[in-house]
């Protein structure tokens, strides 16, 4: 396996954060914010320890253990290949511990279709657990919904179901525990093509705004796999609910100037970095970020 590659030299995005994530932070901003978004793509040690973060009381979500006899999901990483993904948690972490967050939520999103976000959402939550740490990732991709097939869950009700329908489809019923421990995905939903065809403005409505409000008070980490960056406004209303922002790039698929206009899309203080990807969206066996 090769190294990493080397990230380009992708301009920090400026402007104000929105208001509803200034109650989130402190102060106006943090100088240091390009620095780690430069390291969360670069190669080399991570500089610093995990940080040991406490785990929220409140708990109202049924988090299940494994099905008995399920088969470990196709879709995730291979055991040699689980190492990028570690490192990509550390620094976000780290990154997390300076915000005083003890658990956040992480937009992934890919800046053209097919550069392998959705492999990378849910194997950075992976990584996740095995510091015993809950993981959700939610599918916001309508347009090309495939984390429950990759994980190997019913891809009935979902997101799109909840946000149409709160009261007849509650959260509870949406969220599939997986075979790998601590790993849960909320799948896109059997309404995800009316909602992609643009019949309603899910990405932009007051019910995914009151359902990732309702996550922030469950002790889990919240990972959205989003849409592509070009050709769709949804990328950045969901950067505005998410924390961090992790931007995935098909290598070899797009041109240094297409990567630095979509993370000029996100606000710098929450913008973690670039993640390369050389291998197809959501195949079993698809390559890890930087991996050539």
């Amino acid at each position: 396996m090769s190294q990493a590659a080397k990230a380009p030299d992708v301009p920090i995005p400026d402007g104000d954060a929105p208001e509803e994530r200034r109650d989130r932070r402190d102060g106006p901003g943090d100088p240091a914010a390009p620095a780690r978004a430069a390291e969360l793509a670069a190669p080399g040690p991570v500089r610093g320890e995990v940080l040991g973060l406490a785990v929220r009381e409140r708990r109202s979500l049924v988090f299940s253990p494994p099905p008995a006899g399920a088969p470990f999901p196709r879709g995730m990483a291979a055991d040699g290949q689980v190492e990028p993904f570690r490192e990509l948690r550390t620094r976000l972490l780290m990154s997390a511990g300076k915000e005083g967050m003890t658990r956040f939520t992480t937009l992934v999103v890919p800046v053209t279709a097919g550069s392998g976000a959705s492999f990378v959402a849910r194997n950075l939550a992976a990584a996740f657990t095995l510091q015993q740490r809950l993981a959700l990732v939610v599918d916001c991709n309508f347009r090309h919904a495939t984390q429950h097939e990759a994980l190997g869950v019913d891809g009935g009700e979902g997101l799109a179901d909840h946000l149409a329908r709160p009261a007849d489809v509650p959260l509870e019923r949406i969220v599939r525990p997986t075979a790998v421990p601590g790993l849960h995905v909320i799948p896109a939903g059997s309404d995800a093509r009316g909602a992609a065809a643009g019949r309603r403005e899910l990405a932009s409505s007051p019910a995914l705004r009151a359902l990732l409000a309702r996550l922030r008070d469950e002790p889990c980490d919240v990972f959205l796999d989003g849409p592509p960056v070009e050709g769709s406004p949804d990328a950045r209303l969901l950067a505005d609910l998410a924390d961090f922002v992790v931007l995935v790039v098909g290598y070899g698929r797009t041109t240094a100037a297409a990567v630095a206009q979509a993370a000029a899309a996100f606000d710098r203080r929450t913008f973690a970095g670039v993640v390369f990807n050389d291998g197809p969206d959501d195949l079993p066996g698809g390559r890890l970020p930087g991996a050539r």
